[in-house]
């Protein structure tokens, strides 16, 4: 940090700077990370600073990602579909409760199989990610909840009396 150069690159790029999320020290870190690693160029390759900018610009555009799938195009597909079915079984449903156990179900399903198709997870969890062991949870919860609204509770709510005034 101390460098002449270094601090006469940080001069040149704090303008820059205001472009960069954060606010403050969080700014400045970043861009003497950023003049660190040009810095680091340079000296590699006996060059100035422009022609290392110039090079680490080169390398960002010949850089390509991995082709990864559009889990959130699929979750809001499914999601929405998810919503048309438990409409439907809003309105036809004989029983309280079977609508929020069958969304535990439904969503717990359909976040286990978005998770099998994200890389970007650990499998931390008995060999799955954390999302997916909380998707069996609450597949498990659901399923509990459906079978204890179907064995346990009354098919209607009691019917609550209003007293006369």
């Amino acid at each position: 940090p101390n460098d002449p150069a270094l601090v006469e690159m940080e001069r040149t790029l704090r303008p820059m700077a205001k472009k960069l999320p954060g606010k403050g020290e969080l700014q400045k870190a970043k861009l003497m990370r950023a003049a660190t690693q040009i810095q680091q160029v340079a000296l590699a390759d006996q060059s100035d600073y422009s022609t290392a900018l110039e090079k680490i610009r080169a390398i960002g555009r010949n850089q390509k990602s991995q082709w990864v799938h559009p889990t959130q195009v699929y979750d809001l597909v499914s999601l929405s579909l998810m919503f048309m079915v438990l409409s439907v079984m809003f309105y036809r449903s004989k029983r309280h409760g079977v609508v929020i156990s069958w969304t535990l179900i439904l969503y717990g399903v359909n976040r286990f199989c978005l998770e099998m198709l994200r890389g970007d997870n650990p499998h931390d969890v008995i060999g799955l990610t954390i999302s997916q062991f909380m998707s069996l949870v609450i597949l498990a919860i659901g399923l509990i909840y459906l079978a204890l609204v179907i064995k346990v509770l009354p098919a209607q709510s009691a019917r609550v009396e209003t007293m006369p005034s």
